[in-house]
């Protein structure tokens, strides 16, 4: 919350850009932690995932921006695959990004074809 904080204010509790970002960034610090105690790197993301996939699933039920959170919270999970020996400073820079270029969409989007991609629904402002 901090980090999405000082980089996006209180925009990151939005459904835009900057909660595409806090969403990666979860997964990542989530994975990144877990990982001081696990070297099963494999078991880690799908801990993140299912621990991440419980939440979106307890506390919100609109679905398209489950499927945002959803889509976002693989993003990170990926881009920490893609950057697992880096710092998170290095990952935050990576899903900064990211973040700028994340593709706005609607209920006809096939997120499929957005792999690796950050997406948002509404505008930041």
């Amino acid at each position: 919350m901090s980090i999405s904080g000082e980089h996006f204010q209180s925009k990151h509790f939005q459904n835009g850009k900057a909660n595409a970002f806090r969403h990666g960034l979860w997964n990542i610090l989530i994975a990144k932690r877990c990982l001081r105690h696990s070297s099963n790197f494999q078991k880690v993301l799908q801990w993140t995932k299912n621990i991440t996939d419980w939440h979106e699933e307890a506390f919100f039920s609109h679905e398209l921006p489950m499927k945002m959170d959803y889509h976002n919270n693989q993003v990170g999970r990926e881009l920490l695959a893609i950057h697992k020996d880096k710092t998170e400073n290095h990952l935050v820079e990576q899903l900064l990004e990211l973040a700028g270029k994340a593709v706005k969409i609607d209920e006809k989007t096939a997120l499929s074809e957005l792999k690796n991609q950050l997406v948002y629904i509404s505008d930041d402002d």
